[in-house]
């Protein structure tokens, strides 16, 4: 068998040695049998302005998710209604806002319901149930040292106090000393 890329040799292999191209389904192609992709549904599906295909995410109804479109709707009926009273020409067109007006709510009211139903399947929860209280403590693996048991080491005893002190004891031993002058 060889590559269909570069045509080296690749019997057994999954990529070819060569390119790198995968050749796992080379077998299966010549034989007729290769695996099917399951069918994408469409609905979801969204193009990108560049023309790539993205999937939509939707995500499971909640309260949040809710209120916010039916908020939303509120916000656009109230604005319709504004459009009416306050904007000049605003008599002629005021009640194509309800469009989106009454799809936001209709659609938060929806969530809710749904959201409601799930609620109303779960299990109830049950604040009755004992709590696992440990009999006993675990025991340390390993046997704790006793004050007696934390020395500081021999050296350490005879160790300068602080960082300043170890220093200059280092510098005075380095200078050599001047005779003193009477």
């Amino acid at each position: 068998m060889y590559c269909p890329n570069c045509a080296a040799e690749v019997d057994g292999m999954k990529f070819c040695r060569k390119c790198g191209v995968n050749v796992s389904l080379v077998p299966q192609a010549l034989t007729g049998q290769l695996p099917t992709a399951p069918a994408e549904p469409l609905i979801g599906v969204v193009y990108d302005r560049r023309g790539r295909r993205r999937e939509r995410q939707q995500r499971p109804p909640s309260m949040e998710s809710a209120g916010k479109e039916f908020f939303g709707g509120l916000g656009f009926l109230f604005l319709s209604l504004a459009i009416w009273q306050f904007f000049p020409g605003g008599q002629w067109w005021w009640f194509w806002m309800l469009l989106p007006a009454f799809g936001a709510m209709g659609k938060g009211i929806g969530q809710y319901l749904s959201v409601r139903e799930q609620q109303r399947q779960l299990p109830p929860p049950n604040y009755n149930t004992p709590v696992a209280v440990p009999s006993a403590y675990p025991q340390p693996q390993f046997p704790v040292p006793t004050t007696s048991e934390l020395k500081l080491p021999e050296q350490a005893v005879n160790a300068p106090q602080s960082i300043t002190e170890h220093t200059t004891k280092h510098l005075d031993a380095a200078r050599p000393r001047e005779p003193e002058r009477s």
